[in-house]
Order: C-alpha cells, then structure tokens, then sequence
C-alpha cells in the first residue's frame, strides 16, 4: 500500500479545512456564551439592586430617587398621543417644574456666598441703649391714679457681681 503524494496533499488540506472549521465554531460558541452571561449578569444585578454605589451619598440618593419618578414620567408621557404640542408642552411644564424646584436651592447657596463676601462692622453705643422706659400696669386705668413704674435698661454686660435688688 503506496501512499502517493498527492493523496497527502489533500489529505493535509482537509485536516487543516476541519481544524479552522472547528475553531471557528468554538470561537462562535464562546461569543454567544460570552453575550448570554452579560445578559444575565445584568438582570441579576436588576433583581437583587448589587449595582456598585457612587462613592457619593447624594448621587446615590438622586440616583434611587431618578429610578421611582422616570418610569412614572415616561409613562404619563407615552399616554400623550393626541399631537406633538401635548408632548412638547408636557416638556416644558417638567422642565418648568425642575428649574422652580432648583431655584430656593440656588438662591440659598447665592445668599451664602453674599453673607461670606461681605465685610459688616456694627458698632454699637451703649450710650444710645441706656433708655428710660415706662410701664403702664394697668391699661384700663382711664387716666385717674396712673400707676407707671420708670427705669433703665438692666446692664447685662455689668461686672459679674450679682444685683442686690433681685437676690
């Protein structure tokens, strides 16, 4: 039994037909493998919510937050269906609701960055403080026997010593 070579030949080119054959086929296996895990992969990661947190608490509590009122936007706006000025003129009163929202936020980070770069100095005169008052005790009194009493301001910034009048 001769074995010519031409017989060889062929049989060496079928060998090396079949080897590509196969490994593509591996290759496409793998590929489909690899799709269908990053399909389920990520529906796992739906289910149980082990999406990795932003290292910020207020991304992370915007972000849950975003997850309950889209889908709820986006269905009230799929109902619009009459023309394309419902669903523009629902953008713009969302959009309009956002920015009325936002606004005391903004205004309040604008007052305190006011605040910070202004320089007050108040000085105050004790002098001007020191004030006679009078107490009317009885109100319906009408004029006869008017009882009053006068005085000054109490001095809150005295000594440290206690007054005598009120031990």
């Amino acid at each position: 039994m001769t074995i010519d070579r031409n017989q060889l030949i062929a049989e060496e080119l079928i060998r090396e037909h079949i080897r590509k054959r196969i490994s593509l086929k591996i290759e496409q296996q793998r590929l489909a493998e690899e799709k269908i895990r990053k399909v389920v992969r990520k529906l796992v990661e739906a289910e149980t919510g082990t999406e990795e947190a932003s290292r910020s608490t207020g991304i992370n509590v915007l972000a849950d937050l975003l997850e309950k009122i889209i889908p709820t936007i986006e269905d009230d706006y799929k109902m619009l269906t009459t023309s394309e000025d419902q669903r523009q003129s629902f953008r713009n009163h969302i959009v309009h609701a956002i920015e009325n929202t936002l606004r005391p936020i903004e205004s309040q980070n604008q007052g305190e960055q006011a605040v910070s770069n202004e320089n007050i100095e108040y000085i105050i005169d004790t002098d001007t403080l020191l004030e006679k008052i009078s107490i009317d005790l009885d109100p319906e009194a009408d004029g006869k026997d008017e009882q009053s009493v006068e005085g000054e301001f109490i001095d809150i910034y005295n000594d440290g010593t206690a007054d005598d009048d009120f031990v």
